[in-house]
């Protein structure tokens, strides 16, 4: 078992009832953001969301997180594949989450805001606040993804280890032994993973 990463589980029934989140409320509030259902996003609009997960998971991270296309979001907003919500302000879409279900647990592929506003803007904190109200309203467990570890342990996420299996006893002993030193290695590494909330 090799360590892959550490994630976060958020109960929305309970993280709703935190401080922070109570907090959260509050910044939306005071920000005016309208949430807007991704069923009444227009093409432009769409384009302005796919602009925002780039900015973030293209721009700010990495060009191995997935590559959406404009063809992909119109279609996932036509057949449902992703249930969109977009933080709309002034006639201006500043942020987008689009999220599906499996099996009671809800996950968030598509997230994005625009990076180059103000942080105090909140926007991260408040496409979160909408995850956390959608998973409430269907009464779904929120996978709310790896990162910003306190950040989610406040608003009461629990952290769980994610491992790649290795199956590699076909293997001679000199191409197995790689594997074996990665699996030391994550043994040390999963206190750290946890003591730092990664």
């Amino acid at each position: 078992m090799i360590l892959g990463r550490q994630v976060w589980y958020m109960q929305p029934e309970w993280a709703l009832r935190t401080r922070q989140v109570k907090e959260d409320v509050r910044v939306l509030r005071h920000h005016s953001y309208e949430v807007v259902d991704g069923k009444n996003l227009t093409d432009d609009e769409l384009d302005r969301c796919l602009e925002l997960y780039n900015l973030l998971y293209l721009e700010k991270y990495s060009y191995y997180n997935p590559q959406f296309t404009p063809a992909f979001l119109r279609l996932a907003r036509d057949a449902e594949i992703l249930h969109l919500r977009a933080l709309r302000r002034d006639g201006q879409i500043n942020g987008v989450m689009g999220f599906f279900v499996r099996n009671g647990l809800m996950t968030q592929p598509l997230f994005g805001y625009d990076t180059r506003l103000p942080v105090d803007e909140g926007l991260y904190r408040l496409l979160t606040l909408i995850t956390l109200q959608e998973g409430l309203e269907r009464n779904l467990l929120v996978h709310a993804s790896g990162g910003v570890g306190k950040f989610k342990k406040i608003r009461g996420g629990k952290s769980v280890i994610e491992y790649n299996a290795i199956y590699d006893q076909h293997l001679p002993a000199h191409r197995r032994l790689p594997w074996r030193i990665l699996q030391q290695i994550s043994g040390a590494a999963i206190p750290v993973f946890q003591k730092n909330d990664f």
